[in-house]
Protein backbone atom coordinates (compact mmCIF):
# COMPACT_ATOMS: atom_id res chain seq x y z
CA UNK A 1 0.00 0.00 0.00
CA UNK A 2 2.76 2.43 1.00
CA UNK A 3 6.39 1.82 0.02
CA UNK A 4 8.15 0.33 3.04
CA UNK A 5 4.90 0.17 5.02
CA UNK A 6 3.32 -2.92 6.54
CA UNK A 7 1.48 -5.20 4.11
CA UNK A 8 -1.60 -5.35 6.34
CA UNK A 9 -1.98 -1.58 6.76
CA UNK A 10 -5.64 -0.61 6.72
CA UNK A 11 -6.80 2.96 6.17
CA UNK A 12 -9.96 3.40 8.21
CA UNK A 13 -10.41 7.11 7.54
CA UNK A 14 -9.04 9.88 5.31
CA UNK A 15 -9.46 13.63 5.47
CA UNK A 16 -7.93 16.56 3.59
CA UNK A 17 -5.02 18.39 5.17
CA UNK A 18 -4.26 21.94 4.06
CA UNK A 19 -1.74 24.53 5.11
CA UNK A 20 1.10 22.01 5.34
CA UNK A 21 4.36 23.84 5.92
CA UNK A 22 7.59 23.02 4.20
CA UNK A 23 8.18 21.95 0.65
CA UNK A 24 11.32 19.91 1.25
CA UNK A 25 10.72 17.69 -1.76
CA UNK A 26 7.60 16.07 -0.31
CA UNK A 27 5.52 17.09 -3.31
CA UNK A 28 2.57 18.19 -1.17
CA UNK A 29 2.74 21.89 -2.04
CA UNK A 30 0.74 22.90 1.00
CA UNK A 31 -1.99 20.25 0.83
CA UNK A 32 -2.43 16.51 1.23
CA UNK A 33 -4.42 14.03 3.28
CA UNK A 34 -4.30 12.66 6.79
CA UNK A 35 -5.01 8.94 7.12
CA UNK A 36 -6.27 7.15 10.21
CA UNK A 37 -4.64 3.74 9.99
CA UNK A 38 -4.23 0.43 11.75
CA UNK A 39 -2.23 -2.74 11.29
CA UNK A 40 -1.22 -5.80 13.27
CA UNK A 41 2.54 -5.98 13.92
CA UNK A 42 4.45 -9.25 13.59
CA UNK A 43 4.38 -9.48 17.40
CA UNK A 44 0.57 -9.55 17.26
CA UNK A 45 0.26 -6.03 18.65
CA UNK A 46 -2.38 -3.79 17.17
CA UNK A 47 -0.97 -0.47 15.97
CA UNK A 48 -3.24 2.56 15.55
CA UNK A 49 -2.41 6.03 14.21
CA UNK A 50 -4.89 8.91 14.10
CA UNK A 51 -3.26 10.85 11.28
CA UNK A 52 -4.23 14.02 13.14
CA UNK A 53 -2.65 16.30 15.70
CA UNK A 54 -6.11 17.39 16.85
CA UNK A 55 -7.85 14.02 17.33
CA UNK A 56 -8.27 14.65 21.05
CA UNK A 57 -10.18 17.89 20.47
CA UNK A 58 -13.27 15.81 19.70
CA UNK A 59 -12.91 13.81 22.93
CA UNK A 60 -13.03 16.47 25.64
CA UNK A 61 -12.90 20.22 26.28
CA UNK A 62 -9.38 20.36 27.75
CA UNK A 63 -7.17 22.68 25.71
CA UNK A 64 -3.59 23.46 26.60
CA UNK A 65 -3.55 26.59 24.46
CA UNK A 66 -6.98 28.29 24.41
CA UNK A 67 -8.72 29.66 22.48
CA UNK A 68 -9.14 26.94 19.88
CA UNK A 69 -11.14 26.84 16.65
CA UNK A 70 -13.60 24.38 18.13
CA UNK A 71 -14.86 23.48 21.55
CA UNK A 72 -17.11 20.64 20.48
CA UNK A 73 -17.17 17.17 21.99
CA UNK A 74 -18.23 14.63 19.37
CA UNK A 75 -19.89 11.62 21.06
CA UNK A 76 -19.27 9.41 18.02
CA UNK A 77 -15.54 10.08 18.27
CA UNK A 78 -15.62 9.26 21.99
CA UNK A 79 -17.31 5.95 21.18
CA UNK A 80 -14.79 5.22 18.41
CA UNK A 81 -11.95 5.91 20.84
CA UNK A 82 -13.52 3.54 23.38
CA UNK A 83 -13.64 0.81 20.69
CA UNK A 84 -10.02 1.52 19.73
CA UNK A 85 -8.83 1.32 23.33
CA UNK A 86 -10.73 -1.95 23.79
CA UNK A 87 -9.12 -3.40 20.66
CA UNK A 88 -5.67 -2.26 21.81
CA UNK A 89 -5.89 -4.06 25.15
CA UNK A 90 -7.13 -7.36 23.74
CA UNK A 91 -4.29 -9.85 23.38
CA UNK A 92 -3.45 -10.91 19.84
CA UNK A 93 -6.33 -9.39 17.95
CA UNK A 94 -5.53 -10.77 14.47
CA UNK A 95 -8.54 -9.15 12.83
CA UNK A 96 -7.57 -5.60 13.75
CA UNK A 97 -10.51 -3.28 13.37
CA UNK A 98 -12.82 -5.60 11.45
CA UNK A 99 -15.57 -4.64 13.89
CA UNK A 100 -15.47 -1.14 12.39
CA UNK A 101 -15.81 -2.30 8.78
CA UNK A 102 -19.60 -2.22 9.02
CA UNK A 103 -19.43 1.44 10.05
CA UNK A 104 -17.26 2.73 7.20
Amino acid sequence: MFPGGPNNLSIIGTSPATGILGTGGNGLNGAGVGNTTTYVASSGSLVFATGSMFWTWALDLYRQYPPTPTNTIIPGMQQLMAHIMTALIRPRNPTGFSAFSAHR
